[in-house]
């Protein structure tokens, strides 16, 4: 994985490993959600409640769609991510579009995902397919 800030990474890894308290650890109260595909908002948060009412209702399928970094750059405060999200076989299917990173759809998939960061927590993701 490219290097990346230290709250981004941990988010990833947290996604990666289905633990929405230590994504949650890494938001600000403030913290706004976007998913974007087709050009239309699927899925959005506007605070790390509602965040957490999201990941947790999409959480059961983020271990089965790993998220891999393949490109990313930062400057200042703003962090642009590549990434393929895998479907591991066998995997738990994802709800659509209903939650942080959307829905599974049962191969890989190549997506894009900008954080904002303020005072070492994230305070905006937005991504995009």
């Amino acid at each position: 994985m490219p290097r990346l800030p230290a709250p981004v990474a941990a988010y990833i890894e947290a996604y990666n490993a289905g633990d929405v308290d230590g994504m949650l650890t890494q938001l600000a109260q403030d913290a706004l959600y976007q998913a974007i595909r087709d050009g239309e908002i699927t899925a959005e948060a506007v605070n790390r409640d509602e965040f957490e009412s999201l990941a947790r209702a999409a959480a059961p399928g983020f271990p089965h769609h790993p998220l891999c970094v393949t490109q990313a750059i930062t400057v200042g405060d703003t962090t642009a991510l590549r990434l393929r999200r895998a479907t591991v076989p066998d995997a738990a299917p994802m709800a659509p579009a209903t939650g942080p990173r959307g829905a599974g759809r049962g191969r890989d998939r190549a997506g894009s995902a900008l954080f904002r960061l303020r005072r070492d927590r994230i305070i905006r993701i937005l991504e995009s397919d």
